[in-house]
């Protein structure tokens, strides 16, 4: 790059805790006035390259840790999360009226998954007569790889459209691909494939006919935690594909995972629980984590820097290692 000086006296660099290094790089040589925004626990990109810019900066530090967004019991679970990073500040929820606990179910909600593998099984699940939106385009959650995974354990392989997944001669081929990497999209095709067999297509066409394209029709959003980065949803459940909060304990102390592959993990964990608005619906082992009688917190938020319905067992295999 030619190291261009950009006519500003001001520059704001949002989203700053997943910036691209080129971007980066062009911005924090610039002399004009610069600030960085970012929340470093919302760092969910590094598995595209990219870093925290505000890690190369030694300018002054400020926080943010009010949300509107959410109330007061929304923003304990986030902290019970930040928590076991060692984060020592805690968020403040100024929204009245938030709840914890199990969603009210007449009306519509959406339901947030680590995985598109595990998208698909909470479609699976939506019950006869509702609608479903896919938070950004149904093509967007990769049922079309699924399909070509169906078609590898069916020893179809001519069938296989996808690139990537047409290096696999088997599936028995993907299948050690998939136990010997860290990549949960992967791991989540076989163990979808490996669960529901020959009904993919079959459950692929339900699926299609109760898709809607019109999200105020829908009584039933599905997204990913990380196509629902920067949004939020009234009403909230999270999806038991993400990694647990003891699993997050035990591969740290255990030596045997990269560090950044593990805080990317929690990370997500935490962008999809902070989407809630009014209500959050999680697991039995986060939702005691997050009770007032559970050890005091340390927790949070935003940095910024400136300068001049069911809970389908099979998914605790995808982390389980």
């Amino acid at each position: 790059m030619s190291h261009p000086a950009l006519q500003y006296d001001f520059i704001l660099f949002d989203e700053a805790q997943d910036a691209n290094p080129v971007t980066t790089d062009l911005v924090l040589n610039q002399r004009c006035g610069l600030v960085l925004v970012g929340d470093h626990h919302q760092q969910i990109y590094q598995f595209r390259g990219a870093r925290n810019a505000m890690s190369s900066t030694d300018g002054s530090k400020f926080y943010l840790t009010e949300s509107h967004r959410f109330g007061a019991k929304i923003a304990e679970v986030a902290n019970r999360i930040l928590f076991v990073k060692g984060e020592t500040r805690s968020i403040q929820g100024k929204r009245p009226n938030d709840a914890v606990g199990k969603l009210t179910y007449q009306k519509p909600f959406t339901t947030i998954c680590r995985t598109n593998a595990g998208v698909f099984e909470q479609a699976c699940l939506v019950p006869d007569g509702h609608q479903i939106y896919f938070v950004g385009g149904m093509d967007n959650y990769q049922f079309k790889r699924l399909e070509d995974t169906y078609h590898l354990r069916q020893g179809r392989p001519e069938l296989v459209k996808d690139n990537y997944l047409r290096q696999f001669e088997t599936f028995e081929a993907l299948s050690s691909c998939a136990d010997q990497t860290a990549d949960p999209e992967l791991r989540g095709l076989k163990y979808t494939v490996e669960e529901y067999g020959k009904d993919i297509p079959k459950l692929i066409r339900r699926i299609n006919s109760m898709m809607v394209s019109d999200e105020t029709k829908a009584t039933r959003l599905l997204t990913n935690a990380h196509k629902a980065k920067g949004l939020q949803f009234a009403q909230v459940k999270l999806a038991d594909d993400f990694i647990s909060l003891s699993d997050y304990q035990t591969r740290c102390l255990g030596g045997k995972y990269k560090e950044s592959e593990l805080e990317a993990e929690i990370n997500l964990l935490y962008v999809a629980a902070t989407r809630a608005q009014q209500h959050l619906e999680i697991d039995e082992e986060l939702l005691e984590l997050s009770k007032p009688s559970s050890s005091k917190p340390s927790v949070t938020v935003s940095a910024i820097k400136s300068g001049a319905d069911l809970k389908p067992s099979f998914f605790k295999r995808v982390f389980s290692r």
